[in-house]
Protein backbone atom coordinates (compact mmCIF):
# COMPACT_ATOMS: atom_id res chain seq x y z
CA UNK A 1 0.00 0.00 0.00
CA UNK A 2 1.53 3.82 -0.78
CA UNK A 3 2.04 6.41 1.44
CA UNK A 4 -0.80 8.15 0.23
CA UNK A 5 -3.19 4.77 0.74
CA UNK A 6 -1.79 4.28 4.57
CA UNK A 7 -2.90 7.74 5.47
CA UNK A 8 -6.33 8.17 4.31
CA UNK A 9 -6.61 4.27 5.73
CA UNK A 10 -5.72 5.94 9.00
CA UNK A 11 -7.76 9.01 8.90
CA UNK A 12 -10.83 6.61 7.92
CA UNK A 13 -9.84 4.55 10.68
CA UNK A 14 -9.79 7.26 13.36
CA UNK A 15 -12.89 8.51 12.09
CA UNK A 16 -15.09 5.49 11.64
CA UNK A 17 -14.09 4.72 15.37
CA UNK A 18 -15.33 7.97 16.61
CA UNK A 19 -18.27 7.92 14.13
CA UNK A 20 -19.39 4.29 16.10
CA UNK A 21 -17.90 5.35 19.47
CA UNK A 22 -19.95 8.94 20.07
CA UNK A 23 -22.70 9.01 17.15
CA UNK A 24 -24.27 5.85 16.99
CA UNK A 25 -26.97 4.65 19.09
CA UNK A 26 -28.22 1.62 17.84
CA UNK A 27 -29.00 -0.93 20.74
CA UNK A 28 -27.73 -3.79 18.33
CA UNK A 29 -23.79 -2.49 18.79
CA UNK A 30 -21.98 -4.86 20.76
CA UNK A 31 -18.81 -3.72 21.61
CA UNK A 32 -17.16 -3.04 18.38
CA UNK A 33 -12.99 -2.45 17.55
CA UNK A 34 -12.30 -1.30 14.22
CA UNK A 35 -8.59 -3.50 13.38
CA UNK A 36 -8.28 -1.95 10.20
CA UNK A 37 -9.39 -0.07 6.90
CA UNK A 38 -8.16 -0.74 2.97
CA UNK A 39 -9.11 2.02 0.89
CA UNK A 40 -9.60 0.61 -3.19
CA UNK A 41 -6.63 2.52 -5.04
CA UNK A 42 -9.16 4.83 -6.45
CA UNK A 43 -10.55 5.66 -2.76
CA UNK A 44 -14.00 4.90 -4.24
CA UNK A 45 -14.25 1.77 -1.66
CA UNK A 46 -13.00 0.59 1.68
CA UNK A 47 -13.32 -2.16 3.33
CA UNK A 48 -13.55 -1.72 7.51
CA UNK A 49 -12.27 -4.75 9.51
CA UNK A 50 -13.94 -5.16 12.98
CA UNK A 51 -13.85 -7.51 15.86
CA UNK A 52 -16.81 -7.94 17.31
CA UNK A 53 -17.27 -9.11 21.32
CA UNK A 54 -19.89 -12.03 21.49
CA UNK A 55 -21.32 -15.03 20.28
CA UNK A 56 -22.15 -15.83 16.85
CA UNK A 57 -25.35 -14.53 17.14
CA UNK A 58 -24.31 -11.12 18.53
CA UNK A 59 -21.60 -10.27 16.38
CA UNK A 60 -23.87 -11.38 13.30
CA UNK A 61 -26.87 -8.45 15.04
CA UNK A 62 -24.23 -5.84 15.45
CA UNK A 63 -22.80 -6.53 11.28
CA UNK A 64 -26.06 -6.22 10.58
CA UNK A 65 -26.23 -2.65 12.62
CA UNK A 66 -23.53 -1.59 10.44
CA UNK A 67 -24.36 -2.18 7.56
CA UNK A 68 -27.57 -0.88 8.05
CA UNK A 69 -25.90 2.39 9.60
CA UNK A 70 -23.18 2.42 6.60
CA UNK A 71 -24.70 5.38 4.97
CA UNK A 72 -25.11 7.49 7.97
CA UNK A 73 -21.26 6.32 9.02
CA UNK A 74 -20.59 7.39 5.49
CA UNK A 75 -21.82 10.93 5.92
CA UNK A 76 -20.98 11.76 8.74
CA UNK A 77 -17.23 10.97 8.13
CA UNK A 78 -17.53 12.95 4.93
CA UNK A 79 -18.24 16.40 7.53
CA UNK A 80 -15.03 15.35 9.44
CA UNK A 81 -12.59 13.85 6.96
CA UNK A 82 -11.33 15.96 4.41
CA UNK A 83 -11.17 13.91 1.36
CA UNK A 84 -12.35 14.70 -2.16
CA UNK A 85 -14.67 11.31 -2.75
CA UNK A 86 -15.80 9.26 0.76
CA UNK A 87 -15.29 6.15 0.02
CA UNK A 88 -18.33 3.23 -0.08
CA UNK A 89 -17.67 1.72 3.59
CA UNK A 90 -18.12 -2.36 3.62
CA UNK A 91 -18.06 -3.64 6.89
CA UNK A 92 -15.93 -7.10 7.27
CA UNK A 93 -15.33 -9.17 10.43
CA UNK A 94 -12.33 -10.37 11.38
CA UNK A 95 -11.78 -13.33 12.83
CA UNK A 96 -8.28 -13.14 13.40
CA UNK A 97 -8.55 -11.55 16.66
CA UNK A 98 -11.42 -14.45 17.70
CA UNK A 99 -8.93 -16.75 16.26
CA UNK A 100 -5.84 -15.92 18.54
CA UNK A 101 -8.20 -15.80 21.63
CA UNK A 102 -9.12 -19.55 20.45
CA UNK A 103 -5.87 -20.29 20.04
CA UNK A 104 -4.68 -18.99 23.33
CA UNK A 105 -7.94 -21.13 25.44
CA UNK A 106 -6.34 -24.38 23.33
CA UNK A 107 -2.88 -23.47 24.86
CA UNK A 108 -4.26 -22.85 28.16
CA UNK A 109 -6.05 -26.03 27.94
CA UNK A 110 -2.77 -27.73 26.59
CA UNK A 111 -0.98 -26.92 29.73
CA UNK A 112 -3.71 -27.41 32.06
CA UNK A 113 -4.29 -23.99 33.52
CA UNK A 114 -7.88 -24.39 32.32
CA UNK A 115 -10.57 -26.89 31.48
CA UNK A 116 -12.41 -27.61 28.52
CA UNK A 117 -15.61 -27.87 30.61
CA UNK A 118 -15.22 -24.91 32.34
CA UNK A 119 -17.33 -21.74 31.67
CA UNK A 120 -16.21 -18.89 29.54
CA UNK A 121 -15.74 -16.60 31.86
CA UNK A 122 -13.21 -18.94 34.19
CA UNK A 123 -11.14 -19.46 31.00
CA UNK A 124 -10.71 -15.92 30.38
CA UNK A 125 -8.65 -15.59 33.11
CA UNK A 126 -6.82 -18.79 34.87
CA UNK A 127 -6.50 -18.44 38.70
CA UNK A 128 -3.93 -16.82 40.46
CA UNK A 129 -0.98 -19.59 40.80
CA UNK A 130 -0.36 -20.39 44.81
CA UNK A 131 2.75 -18.61 46.17
CA UNK A 132 5.77 -21.19 46.89
CA UNK A 133 6.81 -20.23 51.17
CA UNK A 134 10.70 -20.29 51.31
CA UNK A 135 12.39 -22.51 52.95
CA UNK A 136 14.76 -22.01 56.05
Amino acid sequence: MGRRLERVASLLKEEISRVILYELADPRMGFITITGVKPSADLQRAAVYVSILGNAGQIRTTLRGLQHARGHIQELVSQRAILRYTPRLTFIYDESVSGVERITRKLKEALGTISAEDPPEAREAPPAAPQKEEEE
